[in-house]
């Protein structure tokens, strides 16, 4: 059994709960009306606006999207004459876009004061946040995460690729069934 004090929870913790939920509930339809959405990602979903909402007026949010950009480019790049190796490059590549997503992901939610619940959707070198509304001092730190970002890629892929990070600010009418759609796009 999973024994955590509510006062002593760390990122790991957090994550391990976010592990062993995804595993456990990802399979397990939300209900038998709507058994296109997982239980786990309603929970996370439901997670992610009740932090958001403590943590700022609980009427209005932030959507925060990261993607990782030029992807094919980049995995497929010429590897030179021998191809000796390239099942391993490949998967090598393509393990370096996730993990970078995930860690970045990770790294905004850490210094906005969120938790890795509010990471909503990580896959393909893209993630989606929601967070409480941005101030000017949390858009300043995403600005120097997207600052820091690109010039570790620069170091590592000469720019091979970059990250764009983007925000956007909603009220909490978009939260109504079909209007959420509006501000993804």
């Amino acid at each position: 059994a999973l024994k955590i004090d509510k006062n002593s929870l760390t990122w790991q913790n957090l994550l391990e709960i976010k592990s062993v939920l995804e595993k456990y509930t990802t399979f397990i339809p939300l209900s038998s009306t709507c058994s296109n959405i997982s239980l786990f990602d309603h929970s996370l979903a439901t997670s992610a606006i009740a932090v958001a909402m403590k943590r700022g007026n609980g009427k209005e949010f932030s959507l925060i999207q990261g993607d990782f950009t030029s992807i094919q480019e980049f995995i497929f790049s010429k590897f030179g004459d021998k191809n000796k190796y390239l099942s391993k490059i490949l998967r090598a590549k393509s393990f370096f876009v996730n993990i970078s997503t995930e860690l970045i992901a990770l790294r905004i939610v850490k210094e906005l004061n969120l938790t890795p619940f509010n990471i909503v959707l990580n896959a393909s070198g893209k993630f989606t946040i929601l967070s409480h509304k941005l101030t000017k001092e949390d858009k300043e730190k995403l600005k120097e995460i997207k600052e820091w970002i690109n010039k570790e890629f620069e170091k590592i892929n000469f720019l091979q690729t970059k990250f764009i990070l983007a925000s956007k600010d909603f009220n909490k009418e978009y939260f109504k069934l079909g209007e959420f759609s509006k501000v993804l796009k």
